[in-house]
């Protein structure tokens, strides 16, 4: 990762945080919207922009600058997501270990990070008819294996996960990507579709795991177009790969969805290779109740039309 962290660990500073103040930053962090943020959160504009003040002015450090788009993160803030993001995993998951002998009350989903919007509220919409009410919590796709074989969350919704002992996965819908470009790279400029060979000279942006999948295929379809592409700076998800790419560091793959992300300084244009990413959904096996099977089995896609289609899984090459 190439964005300038700071040199102050926020982690001891956020054990004593409010849970309910962190999770106005994260979710801010992955909607960048004061409005579908506030919605998610169930609380008014003024609340949300109460929470992040009062996180800002207790941490000491800007967060988010807002601007015509809606709100940026700041180098700051993207790391301080990520640590909040974790802290309230762990104050989940001591609420889990203690529960020894009373289930866990409501139904728990798991989501990466950046999961396309339209697709959550696919899921808070079906969710409904069954007249469940799921606790979403942002988990990274690495860290959700774990998590679903030890039974702290009954489902979760990820971006192209490895398979694991005793864990399924149900294709949902998949989007064809995008190549993101720095707005002063002459192919931006040209504003046409753009062939992987044209890209020879502009650095490819990485994507650390479990993202293995589709740098694999990444790497196959530039051989295939002739193209041996120069390694440029590693991202952690799509969303960082987009800011990198904006930030004139290269060039990256990415989901419509992600042109949230994209201020003045990317691009995004169409990719004549058919590359596509599939959204999974992964349960424990023999833990296929009555929601989740509707989950696996209904036409999200179509509830997400415009955004995803399905299509066959050989698309997403195992993925």
């Amino acid at each position: 990762m190439c964005l300038n962290m700071p040199t102050a660990s926020p982690a001891s500073d956020l054990a004593t945080m409010d849970t309910r103040l962190l999770q106005s930053v994260v979710i801010a962090g992955e909607e960048l919207h004061y409005e579908a943020a506030a919605e998610r959160l169930g609380i008014s504009i003024r609340r949300l922009k109460s929470n992040l003040d009062i996180i800002e002015r207790q941490y000491g450090e800007r967060l988010f600058i807002a601007d015509d788009h809606g709100l940026q993160p700041t180098a700051t803030g993207i790391y301080f997501i990520e640590i909040a993001r974790k802290r309230l995993l762990q104050a989940h998951l001591a609420m889990h270990d203690g529960m020894t002998k009373e289930p866990k009350p409501g139904y728990c989903l798991a989501y990466a990070p950046h999961t396309n919007p339209v697709l959550l509220a696919s899921v808070r919409k079906l969710s409904e008819r069954f007249g469940v009410r799921p606790a979403l919590f942002s988990v990274a796709s690495g860290e959700q294996l774990e998590l679903l074989q030890r039974g702290v969350f009954q489902a979760g919704l990820t971006v192209e996960i490895a398979a694991a002992v005793g864990i399924q996965l149900s294709p949902m819908f998949m989007e064809r990507l995008s190549v993101v470009l720095p707005a002063e790279h002459e192919l931006a400029r040209r504003g046409q579709p753009v062939q992987l060979a044209e890209l020879r000279e502009t650095p490819l942006i990485g994507l650390s795991r479990p993202y293995a999948h589709l740098n694999k295929r990444l790497q196959q379809a530039c051989q295939n177009a002739g193209l041996k592409p120069r390694p440029g700076p590693m991202a952690g998800c799509l969303a960082e790969a987009v800011l990198l790419a904006g930030g004139g560091e290269g060039f990256c793959l990415a989901r419509d969805c992600e042109r949230r992300y994209a201020r003045a300084g990317a691009v995004f244009l169409p990719l004549t290779e058919s590359l596509w990413i599939a959204t999974m959904l992964a349960f424990r096996s023999g833990c296929r109740d009555e929601f989740t099977a509707a989950l696996s089995s209904a036409p999200l896609p179509i509830a997400a039309r415009g955004v995803g289609v399905r299509g066959p899984l050989s698309n997403a090459s195992n993925a």
